[in-house]
């Protein structure tokens, strides 16, 4: 009997000891399943707001282009540092220039920024001045180097999140994709196809595959002679002369004094067809080759060139 008595109380208490454990298990999985959800939300929310909120005050940007970006956002009365090469819009020129590709490190921390634009491709060869803004507490943004629309519209987006301008980014975008669907829908029953030649330096520099200029040439549904040559090359004068392009355009008219004389009188191109019929015309550089919000001005500069009867009002 008293064996019996000890056996059942071991037992009673192993069963106490399954029922409590299976008790807390219960207890357990039901706080996982439900009970963390808003803790969690919570800071997430919390963190989405707090970087929505804290829109960057003091910003430097490093190439011309994240410039025009800012300013399009906006954003022209937070920017106090440029490079350089800016020259648009306007306002910048009261900004402080802060360098060209080696740019200075100490008029950055000095300008007291809370972020810093830098270009992918640029920044591969200044690694170094990027990582000493870096220690210094100072965010650096790196935007990918754009070779096409789409990927403008990226880098808008790209520079529109980090400066909690995504709304207004959006809405650039869109009024950039409106007019060159305008622009392209003058020109969608166009018959002709224009060869061009696109001359960037009177040395024979020009414009082929994965620029600005040759994506709008297509999108124009014109032939760039130059447009089976990757980027940017040098031709010869016996090459050109043989593509007999009906249409020249160049992007120095603005610092070559008497450019179109000069072209019109190059020996030897009498016989090129857009020399004959005085089909050259000056296109603008940064508009054409700038990745920023300007290049639908650039694609209509050269939509009037190849369609002016299209472009008559």
């Amino acid at each position: 009997m008293k064996h019996w008595m000890q056996h059942l109380n071991r037992r009673n208490i192993l069963l106490l000891l399954t029922f409590v454990a299976m008790f807390s298990l219960m207890v357990g999985c039901g706080n996982e399943a439900t009970g963390p959800q808003a803790p969690v939300q919570e800071p997430v929310q919390e963190q989405v707001q707090e970087e929505t909120a804290a829109q960057p005050q003091r910003i430097v940007s490093l190439v011309p282009s994240n410039t025009e970006i800012l300013f399009a956002l906006g954003l022209g009365d937070a920017v106090v540092g440029v490079s350089d090469y800016d020259n648009y819009p306007e306002a910048v020129q009261e900004k402080t220039k802060v360098g060209g590709r080696e740019f200075n490190v100490e008029a950055i921390l000095e300008l007291q920024p809370d972020l810093v634009l830098a270009q992918a491709s640029s920044a591969l060869t200044s690694q170094d001045g990027l990582e000493q803004i870096r220690q210094a507490g100072i965010q650096v943004i790196s935007i990918e180097t754009a070779a096409s629309f789409p990927e403008v519209y990226e880098s808008i987006r790209q520079i529109a999140q980090v400066t909690g301008t995504e709304e207004a980014g959006e809405q650039l975008i869109s009024e950039m994709q409106t007019e060159v669907d305008a622009i392209l829908e003058k020109v969608a029953d166009v018959k002709a196809a224009p060869s061009v030649w696109i001359e960037v330096s009177q040395d024979l520099y020009t414009a082929g595959k994965g620029t600005f200029m040759d994506e709008m040439l297509t999108m124009l549904h014109a032939k760039n002679i130059a447009g089976e040559t990757e980027g940017w090359s040098q031709w010869n004068e016996e090459d050109v002369i043989a593509a007999n392009p009906s249409v020249i355009m160049v992007t120095y008219a603005d610092y070559v004094p008497e450019w179109d004389t000069q072209l019109l009188t190059r020996a030897g191109w009498e016989g090129v067809q857009a020399i004959a019929q005085k089909q050259i015309h000056a296109l603008p550089s940064d508009e054409t080759s700038r990745p920023g919000p300007r290049l639908v001005e650039g694609l209509r500069a050269m939509a009037q060139i190849l369609y002016p009867d299209q472009f008559t009002e």
